[in-house]
């Protein structure tokens, strides 16, 4: 009999279909790899990243672009970091649910918008702010945090 962790099954009183471990990071490696470079290449902290993994993803399907975080895996690391540095920005703003005092930055989310090819401005995020924390929270507990533990944990080992 195979064990959980390596093999997928049907509840037929559900219906629903389990996922072993591996299937789901086979599912997610494009989103690993990122992951795992934020940690490995840009020295981010663990929940950092995943809040950033979080966001992407939220992005990815709020713009249907579903080859965004495929995309970013190409970036420098330079371009990558900005990018961080303004999905972290723009996380500190949806949480304190304030405008920046500096009225430029209000919408200026340009790596974002050049990343969606969408307008994505302060004022939105701030506007829509309890579905994007809605829809976030839910990505990191139902995706990163099974997706990226592992990840997690080896960088753990390796940072000590």
């Amino acid at each position: 009999m195979a064990s959980p962790s390596s093999s997928s099954s049907t509840d037929s009183s559900t219906g629903s279909v389990t996922v072993s471990q591996n299937e789901f990071n086979h599912f997610h490696n494009i989103d690993r790899i990122l992951f795992t470079r934020l940690l490995a290449s840009l020295g981010r902290e663990p929940n950092e990243a995943m809040q950033v993994m979080a966001y992407l993803i939220w992005l990815e399907n709020m713009t249907k672009d579903f080859r965004l975080v495929s995309n970013l895996l190409h970036a420098s690391d330079a371009l990558l970091n900005d990018l961080v540095n303004e999905v972290v920005f723009a996380l500190i703003c949806i949480e304190s649910n304030q405008l920046p005092r500096d009225a430029n930055a209000v919408n200026d989310l340009r790596l974002t918008e050049g990343v969606t090819r969408r307008s994505v401005t302060v004022r939105y995020l701030l506007e829509n702010r309890a579905c994007i924390i809605g829809a976030i929270t839910k990505i990191i507990n139902d995706v990163c945090i099974r997706a990226f533990t592992d990840i997690v944990q080896r960088v753990k080992v390796r940072r000590l």
